[in-house]
């Protein structure tokens, strides 16, 4: 299976590289390139780049995203700008390009902040919404023949061992207000796998705190 990996980064980046070199341990055929995809022209590039390499395109995962926290009152227009780039720009963008590929599945990786909203988060709460409510859109798209594959949008929470994170007395007060915790890469394995074969548009992922 070749996989293709992109990031705003470039890959002789520390953290890159040591990324890539992991999973090229597990699989040989990892591929690296450079591509912001609230850019336009650099999904573009992307596009001609893995056509050439490989011709077929089988599936797209859009796990791209941004946060810039502070309340609304005090939220500057960059600022949820640059949150809006990446998952509604990226979104946009991914889809109008490939549209013509005959894809297995297009998924969007989107947060639980989308559903449950989160203080200081109302940008990436918005953001998260429209890749939401994009999934039922690209799906109608794909019954009327003018797409391919099922697009799929998996609300996230909190992952152990994810970039964005938050302190420790922000997750206690999660698990005390809400009843929830982070999941582990384990956990999020296992619920990926699971929903990706079920004939939804959209997924929360959740995990109850252990009360034992």
């Amino acid at each position: 299976i070749n996989i293709v990996l992109t990031g705003r980064r470039a890959q002789d980046s520390p953290d890159i590289s040591e990324v890539i070199d992991r999973l090229k341990s597990v699989n040989p055929n990892i591929t690296y390139i450079r591509a912001d995809v609230s850019k336009r022209d650099d999904v573009e590039n992307l596009y001609k780049q893995v056509k050439e390499k490989f011709g077929a395109i089988n599936g797209i995962i859009h796990s791209a995203g941004v946060t810039k926290d502070s309340f609304v009152l005090k939220k500057k227009s960059e600022e949820a700008k640059c949150v809006f780039a990446s998952k509604i720009s990226g979104t946009k963008y991914l889809d109008e390009i490939f549209k013509d590929e005959k894809l297995d599945f297009f998924v969007l990786f989107s947060s639980i902040a989308g559903v449950f909203g989160n203080i200081g988060q109302s940008d990436y709460s918005v953001a998260n919404s429209f890749m939401d409510y994009f999934s039922v859109y690209r799906n109608k798209l794909t019954e009327a023949g003018q797409r391919f594959g099922k697009t799929l949008s998996v609300d996230w929470p909190l992952w152990l061992d994810g970039k964005m994170q938050v302190d420790a007395q922000t997750q206690k007060m999660m698990r005390d207000e809400s009843g929830l915790s982070p999941i582990t890469n384990e956990e999020g394995i296992f619920a990926f796998d699971s929903v990706l074969k079920a004939d939804y548009s959209q997924f929360i992922v959740l995990k109850q705190v252990d009360c034992k």
